[in-house]
């Protein structure tokens, strides 16, 4: 189901909550999440995985506001990167 939301939803950032789901759980989110050919970035928000210093999985901030403000930051990003390369593209044509 994780894989149909994914593609009708087209999100940037998938955020991790939580201490009660299993490591095996957490994994098929992340590797569904990974898997869907689109660069969306994983969070862990209020200690969703344990700290072994391995994951590839960006940890957000324990205060809301922070961790809001985090996402709204990053999700900024990839809009000014795509809209730099079509000015790039468009100047190429021209």
């Amino acid at each position: 189901r994780l894989g149909r939301a994914l593609r009708a939803l087209e999100p940037t950032a998938l955020v991790l909550a939580g201490r009660r789901a299993a490591l095996d759980t957490i994994g098929r989110l992340v590797y569904s999440t990974r898997s869907g050919g689109r660069q969306i970035q994983i969070y862990d928000y209020c200690g969703a995985l344990p700290e072994t210093g391995a994951s590839t999985v960006r940890r957000l901030d324990a205060a809301s506001v922070a961790a809001c403000q985090t996402l709204l930051d990053r999700s900024a990003q990839p809009q000014i990167v795509a809209r730099d390369q079509r000015t790039r593209r468009a100047a190429l044509v021209s």
